[in-house]
């Protein structure tokens, strides 16, 4: 039980300094509310705006929100400011707090300003009207100037990629591209087929022509060996050559040689036979050698030299082509680009909130009315005079528990005094 808290102490010590509590009390009471009733507004005047028919509940909302908006309250002292009307103590928020009061009364929004004078209130409730119409309209009006510049912006856009997409259809029509790629690839296989067939066709010729010679040679020496002596290997050997003949000239589709064939099919071989087979072979050769010079005309370097800048040309030709449709096609895809986004814009503009036409019914008060300040600094009084009873009783129970814990120690130490007497 020792720790239960005594509490009558405590209003003993309130009940005692009643007279300290009551003067505390009518103190900050009287001096909050000297102070409300001096500096409080003693004019009001009254801006009335009628909100249309048409506006939804949540819009309505959104307007009674927009009075209290404190970005308002900056708009109206700024222009005060420059009017020199701002209060010389103005802090931000006390305009709203102490000076403007707004309200939603079904299908109006009153706005009540109060001041000093009535000059004072009839221009602060005019100014904080017509800043909130401002800041409506900036807000949910529809912003006609941009939606006409938007349709003049996109006017424009559409024109540009019309003639954008025009010139496209146009170099594509006129097939340049077109005709310069079957340029390059007309050059390409003439060059391939005259590099191919060409070199091909020639160094036939050159191994039927060493061919031939060594032919040739071989057969002066069987017409030396006949003419010399009548051997048997002499036969076997024209029978060779012969048999190397038939197989040159039946390679290909049209042989190269052109021998008589009595020299070749017969089986046995004279002198007169070999004299008549190597005047053949040289005129085959000599031929070949002609046919071999015309081919190494044909395929000359310079030729395929001349063929290659020729291809060379083309292709140039043909990447510029290329690029000038790339440029023609990103000039067209940028300024669709450019249309749609405009679009966008002006779809966005068109479709934001519906145009308000708020309609003021009274912009002020032809006369402010003097405002009952006594009602409200009565009630600051009421509450100041709360707060000082607080005040007071909390600093008296206070000095009462420091007075009992200071006592504690010396009632403890009593009783053990007396024991030791004892």
């Amino acid at each position: 039980m020792e720790d239960e808290i005594d509490l009558k102490p405590y209003i003993l010590a309130l009940w005692r300094n009643w007279q300290v509590i009551a003067i505390t009390v009518v103190l900050f009471a009287a001096v909050v509310g000297a102070y409300r009733f001096l500096t409080s507004p003693r004019y009001e005047a009254q801006y009335t705006l009628l909100i249309p028919a048409q506006i939804s509940n949540d819009q309505k909302l959104a307007l009674e929100e927009i009075t209290k908006d404190l970005s308002l309250e900056i708009r109206v002292a700024s222009r005060l400011r420059t009017e020199n009307k701002l209060p010389p103590d103005y802090e931000l928020g006390k305009l709203a707090e102490d000076y403007v009061e707004t309200e939603l009364q079904g299908s109006l929004i009153v706005i009540r300003a109060g001041g000093s004078t009535q000059q004072e209130a009839q221009q602060l409730a005019s100014t904080w009207g017509n800043e909130y119409l401002n800041l409506v309209a900036e807000t949910f009006v529809n912003d006609r100037t941009t939606i006409s510049l938007t349709q003049q912006q996109l006017a424009e856009a559409q024109a540009r990629y019309q003639a954008a997409q025009a010139e496209l259809e146009a170099f594509i029509a006129a097939g340049e591209t077109n005709i310069a790629s079957l340029e390059v690839r007309r050059l390409s296989e003439l060059i391939e087929s005259t590099r191919n067939v060409a070199f091909t066709r020639l160094n036939e010729y050159l191994a039927r022509q060493n061919e031939t010679e060594l032919i040739l040679r071989d057969a002066r020496v069987l017409k030396d060996r006949l003419s010399a002596e009548n051997d048997p290997a002499v036969a076997e050997s024209t029978a060779a050559l012969l048999l190397r003949i038939r197989n040159l000239s039946s390679r290909g589709n049209q042989p190269i040689l052109q021998i008589d064939s009595s020299i070749v099919n017969e089986s046995r071989v004279t002198i007169d036979d070999m004299e008549r087979l190597i005047e053949s072979l040289e005129a085959e050769s000599k031929a070949l050698a002609t046919e071999i010079e015309r081919l190494k005309a044909e395929t000359d370097v310079n030729k395929l030299q001349e063929l290659n800048d020729q291809l060379r040309a083309a292709q140039v030709r043909l990447e510029q082509l290329n690029a000038r449709q790339r440029d023609l096609v990103n000039e067209r895809d940028l300024t669709f680009g450019k249309v749609t986004q405009l679009r966008q814009r002006l779809e966005e503009l068109q479709s934001a909130a519906p145009a308000l036409s708020l309609r003021p019914l009274t912009q002020v008060d032809d006369v402010a009315r003097p405002v009952s300040r006594l009602r409200s600094s009565l009630l600051y009084a009421v509450v100041a005079g709360l707060a000082g009873f607080v005040l007071a009783a909390a600093l008296i129970v206070g000095r009462e528990a420091i007075k009992r814990f200071r006592l504690e120690p010396t009632a403890q130490q009593q009783p053990t005094s007396s024991q030791a007497r004892g």
